[in-house]
């Protein structure tokens, strides 16, 4: 169906992200965000999404959550879970709303 958007088992996902302390994370998220725009037909990011949370100290990450789930989410999960994303980030629990967009983009592809 999408050629350039793969599914990623969620497990290895997640334990890569453990194991790396985080550095896994951040190619997760670019990752995320260039397949979320492909499938919803939006225009991505890329590696300004990495600068602009370094340079902001992850504040503009709970913005992309948000983003994420209300914009791009409708359009591939047929739901919006924006809110529920920023919630969980603003918690500190980050890998959350990244594994919930990466069952989505599994169901999809």
């Amino acid at each position: 169906m999408n050629s350039n958007v793969a599914g990623r088992n969620l497990i290895v996902a997640i334990i890569l992200s453990l194991f790396t302390f985080g550095i896994y994370t951040i190619y997760w998220m670019y990752m995320l965000d260039l397949e979320t725009a492909e499938l919803s037909g939006e225009g991505a990011l890329g590696i300004l999404l990495i600068v602009l949370n370094f340079i902001t100290f992850g504040i503009y990450g709970l913005y992309w959550n948000y983003k994420v789930g209300s914009t791009r989410m409708p359009r591939i999960k047929g739901k919006d879970e924006g809110a529920l994303y920023l919630i969980l980030a603003v918690f500190s629990l980050n890998m959350i709303p990244l594994v919930l967009m990466q069952d989505a983009i599994n169901d999809k592809v």
